[in-house]
């Protein structure tokens, strides 16, 4: 017997007792046929004053009286039920239906990997060989048989009872159809005597699997009729048609539910893949870059608890020689690792980089094993204009090193920079050409700086038509401002002022720190870790310790607030205590803004030993920045500001698309991260939107992936936000296709999450190849159906409740009598 024993049948929402479950049988029901609520009513009114009269009656004794109560009340009972009109009516059912899927396609051929854990109740005896190679269809035979392999001798065995085995089990309790799929359904037959007679791999010969057609087709089939649940024998590889995600939704909204069995070891042929390439397009003559991909694993290592080494080359355009090799790993545990490669140009020009793994003997396809940059590269000045009311040791240290890369020799390091300093004397102004005598008062003047430092600076230095035209130069003239805070002015003394608006928080949620703890460290957070300019020395891995072993700062000022689209880079405290952010970064209009929440990175020098360049984190750092906030991309090409990126023209069925929105003008992008749109549109017309997210440091991409596509054409096109391309002649638009696999094993496997993940956990459950002796107990009840009813035949009146009936009034009226006199 399969199913819940204790579940009760109802017809008309009457109790009904079924003893035979599953069966064609005639079930018997007791159900109320007349419903007179006011005989009720009047039954029970007697009944009361009844018992009222009784228990008012003098002269009886305790036993008398409740002796004549028990005998009213029986008699009471018995009245009322009989005028409910009880009757029995008999009903034949039939067993509800139970549809067998199993899998013909040519996958069914492979041969998989098993460990002696997951063959399981497969293996009879016991063995010292820890894996075995077997053939899928090989595994569902033995399935289907009851088969078991004698592991002396390596040879299968059938169970003696025929009984045990799965079909001839489940056909006690329900109707069974097999069903074969492949390019098309086919019925093998009902009932235990299903042809399921596989003794050859060349029995398992179709080309394609349909699996998602063909769970659709055989419950479309059976519409009208009580199906039990859904069986689906098979190895999850879907090539054509609905996939096996979309006939598990349709499926469940009918609340069938649908039981998959796979074949196939749970270990995928791994293959290391490099993608998603990230790097800026163009850049400045010695600008720290990084260069990022994705490295992945997909499928999984045959030894689970190792990792698999991997080298990694950089190299330049044709070069066979590669500029940089590093190591990483990736496991079971940990398939997927971004990475993030330094790159310095040395040259200007467009600049081509290759990045290639070493193919491994264990991956099955080295065609993804390399990703390739194009950057750009200028050797532009940067313009830059400091603005500081007292000459503070920040403030020194930052003129004193823009000042000597713009006498440098090296092309790499090309600055010019002004500064107004509030409290300067007049004749430093003559004697430095570097110092301004006062700010930039016209549009001009102060748009062709590239980046503007402001220091600890009073509000009332800075005219409230000055504020303005920063807040111009960020967002129109996408310039970069670095505030540096301060104690005696910046930011505290801006509130209600103009600039206040490019603060990471209104300037009146600002307040000191307090006493710092030196024994705090300055923290880089996993956001930080993927700007550039904030790469201290050569080495990556080590950029992390490099920040925490910087000088911490005397002062700065914290919030608990912070204004959306504000991304903390660093921050200040301990592991297990945060004391509050030290460096902000912010997108404003066509700019970017960062704000120092303290003033002591000239100090950084004082602690921290120079590199093997010579460069140190003061330098490194302030030099790195300025580039950063100087370089932005712009469309040069005529091709209009935005671009829909498809990574690739046409995709198998099921899998991923990944689609990237780049701003060819990175000016243009929204602040917002989340703030970018795509309509995706099939060719039969049907729609869906696709909402991206900025990919991390990258201000001009935005990023997202599409899963679970149909074969046909899409088209996208950029609904948000909207940008005029070319006068809004050319639209950002790109097109992709989705297309049937070219052959029936160009996917040999798909993991057992994939598998899981496609089950709604209400409706169905996925057994792997360990777990498929489970399956049978796990089939739901289901309904049987009714074919027919006999007459009713009336039960309220019959002779033997009469005789009770009459018995009961005649003892009643003796005892009356008796005791009354």
């Amino acid at each position: 017997m399969i199913g819940d024993t204790r579940t009760i049948f109802e017809i008309n929402s009457i109790y009904a007792d079924l003893v035979l479950f599953g069966q064609d049988f005639t079930v018997t029901v007791t159900q109320q046929a007349s419903r007179f609520p006011l005989l009720l009513a009047c039954a029970v009114t007697a009944l009361l004053l009844g018992i009222w009269i009784i228990w008012r009656t003098t002269g009886l004794t305790q036993f008398q009286r409740q002796a004549l109560l028990t005998l009213r009340i029986a008699i009471s009972v018995i009245l009322v039920l009989m005028m409910m009109g009880w009757i029995q009516q008999e009903h034949e059912t039939t067993k509800p239906d139970l549809l067998i899927l199993i899998d013909r396609s040519e996958s069914m051929q492979l041969e998989d990997q098993y460990s002696t854990a997951e063959l399981g109740r497969f293996i009879d005896g016991r063995t010292i060989q820890s894996e075995w190679s077997l053939p899928r269809w090989k595994l569902l035979t033995a399935w289907l048989d009851n088969m078991r392999l004698d592991s002396s001798n390596r040879r299968w065995h059938e169970d003696d009872s025929v009984l045990n085995k799965p079909l001839a089990r489940l056909s006690e309790d329900y109707r069974i159809s097999v069903y074969y799929l492949g390019s098309t359904l086919r019925l093998a037959g009902r009932g235990v005597s299903a042809s399921t007679d596989f003794s050859e791999a060349q029995d398992f010969d179709q080309t394609e699997s349909r699996i998602g057609d063909a769970i659709r087709q055989a419950v479309t089939q059976h519409r009208g009729r009580s199906v039990a649940a859904v069986i689906v024998l098979t190895d999850g590889i879907n090539t054509n048609g609905s996939s096996l995600q979309d006939a598990s939704d349709w499926i469940a909204k009918k609340s069938i539910p649908l039981l998959i069995g796979g074949f196939g070891s749970l270990q995928q042929t791994p293959d290391i893949v490099l993608e998603n390439p990230l790097a800026p397009t163009t850049a400045h003559l010695g600008e720290q870059l990084f260069l990022e991909a994705d490295l992945n694993l997909l499928g999984e290592l045959a030894t689970a608890d190792k990792s698999l080494e991997i080298q990694i080359f950089a190299s330049l355009g044709n070069n066979a020689d590669p500029f940089m090799q590093i190591m990483e790993s990736v496991s079971n545990d940990v398939p997927s690792k971004r990475l993030r490669i330094p790159f310095v140009p040395s040259q200007v020009g467009r600049v081509q980089i290759r990045v290639s793994i070493s193919a491994t003997s264990e991956e099955s396809n080295t065609e993804n094993n390399s990703v390739e940059f194009e950057i750009n590269v200028t050797d532009e000045v940067t313009r830059i204009l400091l603005i500081e009311n007292m000459p503070r040791f920040e403030y020194r240290a930052l003129l004193d090193l823009l000042g000597r890369s713009s006498e440098s020799e090296q092309t790499g390091n090309r600055f010019s920079v002004d500064s107004v300093l509030f409290s300067v004397d007049a004749r430093i102004v003559e004697m430095d050409k570097r110092v301004l005598a006062s700010l930039p008062t016209g549009r001009e003047q102060l748009f062709q700086y590239d980046v503007i430092v402001v220091g600890d600076v009073q509000s009332s230095m800075l005219s409230v038509q000055f504020q303005e035209l920063l807040i111009e130069f960020v967002e129109q003239r996408g310039g970069g401002i670095v505030f540096v805070a301060g104690p005696l002015g910046m930011p505290t003394t801006f509130a209600g002022q103009p600039l206040e608006k490019l603060f990471p928080v209104a300037a009146d949620q600002f307040q000191e720190a307090g006493d710092l703890d030196q024994t705090n460290e300055i923290i880089l957070d996993s956001l930080g870790e993927r700007f550039a300019h904030l790469q201290l020395g050569t080495e990556v891995t080590d950029n992390v310790s490099a920040w925490q072993s910087l000088s911490v700062p005397y002062w700065s000022v914290t919030s608990d607030l912070q204004r959306p689209g504000v991304h903390v880079l660093s921050t200040l405290g301990t592991a297990n205590a945060e004391v509050g952010p030290l460096i902000t970064q912010q997108f404003v209009g066509a700019g970017k803004v960062i704000f120092h929440w303290f003033d002591a990175t000239w100090r950084w020098n004082e602690s921290v030993k120079a590199s093997a360049e010579g460069s140190k984190p003061f330098d490194q750092y302030w030099e790195q920045t300025m580039r950063y906030m100087s370089r932005h991309t712009a469309a040069t090409d005529g091709s209009g500001l935005v671009e829909i990126v498809v990574h690739g023209e046409a995709f198998v069925v099921g899998q991923s698309v990944p689609v990237t929105v780049r701003f060819l003008d990175e000016r243009t992008a929204p602040d917002d991260d989340h703030a970018v749109m795509v309509v995706v549109e099939h060719a039969n017309g049907r729609r869906q939107f696709l909402r991206l997210a900025r990919l991390g440091a990258d201000r001009a991409r935005f990023a997202a992936t599409m899963q679970g596509l149909e074969l046909g054409t899409y088209h996208l096109q950029l609904v948000e936000p909207v940008v005029s391309q070319d006068g809004g002649i050319n639209a950002a638009v790109a097109s992709f296709t989705v297309v049937a696999p070219q052959g029936e094993l160009v996917r040999q496997t798909l993991s057992d999450v994939e598998k899981r993940q496609i089950i709604d956990p209400e409706h169905g459950r996925y057994f792997n190849v360990s777990e498929l002796h489970a399956l049978v107990a796990n089939v739901p009840r289901g309904r049987p159906v009714r074919v027919g009813s006999k007459v009713a035949k009336p039960i309220w009146n019959a002779n033997w409740i009469v005789a009770i009936l009459i018995s009961l009034l005649a003892i009643d009226w003796t005892l009356r009598r008796r005791w009354y006199n």
